[in-house]
């Protein structure tokens, strides 16, 4: 079987540490291997983090070709988020939009909300 993270660097670590050349001892204190529960060690653990728009980011202008723009939103949330566009319920994913200015809202029972604000118009020259 294949070493891979610590199964492979603890070993090697170790005997370097306790190499006679290399070695400088700072403390008389034992030392004692730490208990590292994966869940902490792979960033699961912890409260949940609140939902939130990823794209489009607060105060973007995006520019569009035609009188409206395909907007595909990504958020992060559970299956209970809900995405509103100026107040009304939206679908997740790729929504067209008229130009304007409009405001992009991600909901979650229990959680706080997150809302983006952002602009959609005319490159200059179009």
């Amino acid at each position: 079987p294949a070493f891979l993270g610590a199964d492979a660097a603890l070993p090697i670590l170790d005997d370097l540490l306790r190499h006679p050349n290399l070695a400088t001892p700072r403390s008389p204190r034992p030392w004692s291997n730490w208990e590292v529960d994966p869940a902490v060690a792979m960033g699961r653990a912890g409260p949940p983090r609140s939902p939130a728009i990823i794209h489009p980011e607060d105060g973007s202008f995006l520019m569009a070709e035609a009188d409206t723009y395909i907007l595909n939103t990504t958020i992060r949330g559970g299956q209970d988020s809900r995405l509103l566009l100026n107040g009304r319920p939206i679908e997740i994913g790729a929504i067209e939009v008229e130009m304007g200015a409009h405001e992009l809202r991600v909901v979650e029972p229990g959680r706080p909300p997150h809302t983006v604000r952002f602009q959609i118009g005319r490159a200059q020259g179009s």
